[in-house]
C-alpha cells in the first residue's frame, strides 16, 4: 500500500483513551453531531484517531480544527480498505491502554467514557465493555437492550452480536495481536469477537443507555431481509470455526439446514421450514460442542437458557413471526 499520511493536533502527553473512528463521506451534519457528542464527554483525557478511508468527501485538516474539542490524529488511507482495514490502521497508532469506537453518523451520550471506564478499572476482569443502545433515525426511536453478562453475551454469539460495535470500549492488552476481518463486509468485527471469546476474554454491557445509533437506509439491519440472511450465514462460516476452536467443515450442515437462521430469528419465506424435532436436534449439537471444544462459556446454564427461548419462539411460523415482531417494536 502507498504511504499513509498522519496528522495529529494537541497535547502529546500520553492519554488513558484513544477513540477509533474510522469514515467515508459522512454527511456532514452527521458527521458533526458525532464531533460534538465527543467534545462534551464528560471524561477528557482522550484523543480520536480519525481514520480517512479515501474518501471523495472534502473533509481536509481546517475542517477538523475548527471543530474538534480536543487532540486527535488523522490518518488518510491511499486506497479504500472498507471498515475493517480501515480500523486495523487505527490500531496500529494505538498507545493508550483503553481503546472506544465510535462510528461518524452516531451519537455518544456526555456521561459514556465515564462510565464505561469506571467499570473496567473497578472489574479488572473483563476485557471489554458496551452499553445499552436508543436507535433513532429512518425508524421511530426505541431502546435496545442487549445481555449484560459475561455468560449471557457469549452464550448469543453463534446467533448474532450481543453488543452493538461501535458501544464497545476494550483494554488494549486484552485484544492482543488479534485483528478485524477485512473480506466480509459489514461484518469485520463478528470474527474478531469470536477470537477474543475462545480466548477467554471477558465481556459485559452497562445497563445504562449511553449511545445513540443512527439508523439509515445504507444500515445493514435495514437490509433486505434476504441479504442480511445470506450475510449472516457468511459470517457464521468464518465465525464459529473460531469461536469453537474446530474445522470449517464441521458447521457446513447446520450452516446449510437454515437451523441457525431460523434460531437467530432470519428466517426468510423462500427457506423451508424447520420442524421442532429437527431443531431440537441441531440445538443439542451445538450444545455439544459448548462441553467439548473449550469455548468460555462458564458452564452450560446460559447456553441451555438461550436455545430453550429460541426454541420456544419456533415452535410455529406463528411464534417465529410474533418474536421477530416483538423485538421491532420492544427492543431485545
Amino acid at each position: 500500500m502507498s504511504v499513509i499520511e498522519s496528522f495529529s493536533v494537541g497535547r502529546r502527553q500520553k492519554v488513558e483513551l484513544e477513540v477509533l473512528l474510522p469514515f467515508y463521506n459522512p454527511k456532514r451534519d452527521h458527521f458533526e453531531e458525532c464531533i460534538d457528542s465527543l467534545n462534551h464527554q464528560t471524561f477528557r483525557n482522550f484523543r480520536i484517531i480519525f481514520i480517512d478511508d479515501c474518501g471523495t468527501d472534502l473533509y481536509d485538516n481546517q475542517w477538523f480544527i475548527g471543530r474538534v474539542k480536543g487532540p486527535f490524529t488523522i490518518i488518510r488511507l491511499p486506497q479504500n480498505l472498507g471498515v475493517g482495514g480501515a480500523l486495523n490502521e487505527g490500531l496500529k497508532a494505538i498507545n493508550a491502554p483503553f481503546v472506544a469506537r465510535m462510528d461518524s453518523d452516531d451519537i455518544n451520550l456526555p456521561e459514556r467514557f465515564d462510565a464505561q471506564l469506571k467499570f473496567l478499572r473497578e472489574h479488572q476482569e473483563i476485557g471489554m465493555i458496551g452499553c445499552q443502545v436508543q436507535r433513532f433515525g429512518s425508524r421511530a426511536t426505541r431502546c435496545t437492550r442487549f445481555p449484560m453478562h459475561h455468560d449471557e453475551m457469549i452464550a448469543n454469539l453463534p446467533f448474532g452480536l450481543p453488543f452493538m460495535h461501535p458501544t464497545l470500549m476494550f483494554r488494549r492488552e486484552a485484544l492482543g495481536e488479534s485483528q478485524y476481518n477485512e473480506d466480509i463486509p459489514a461484518g469485520e468485527g463478528f470474527p474478531l469477537w469470536a477470537e477474543l471469546a475462545h480466548k477467554g476474554v471477558k465481556m459485559a454491557n452497562l445497563p445504562l443507555v449511553l449511545f445513540k445509533y443512527r439508523m439509515e437506509a445504507q444500515n445493514t439491519s435495514l437490509l433486505p431481509r434476504a441479504d442480511r440472511a445470506e450475510r449472516f450465514k457468511t459470517i457464521q462460516r468464518t465465525s464459529l470455526p473460531i469461536l469453537f476452536g474446530t474445522d470449517s467443515d464441521v458447521w457446513d450442515d447446520l450452516i446449510a439446514s437454515g437451523a441457525l437462521t431460523q434460531l437467530s430469528f432470519m428466517y426468510i419465506k423462500e427457506d423451508p421450514w424447520i420442524s421442532q424435532a429437527d431443531l431440537k436436534d441441531h440445538a443439542q449439537n451445538l450444545l455439544g460442542w459448548c462441553d467439548h471444544n473449550g469455548v468460555q462459556f462458564e458452564g452450560r446454564d446460559a447456553m441451555q437458557r438461550q436455545l430453550r427461548k429460541r426454541l420456544f419462539w419456533n415452535r410455529t411460523f406463528v411464534h417465529h413471526k410474533t418474536w421477530k415482531v416483538f423485538r421491532t417494536y420492544f427492543g431485545g
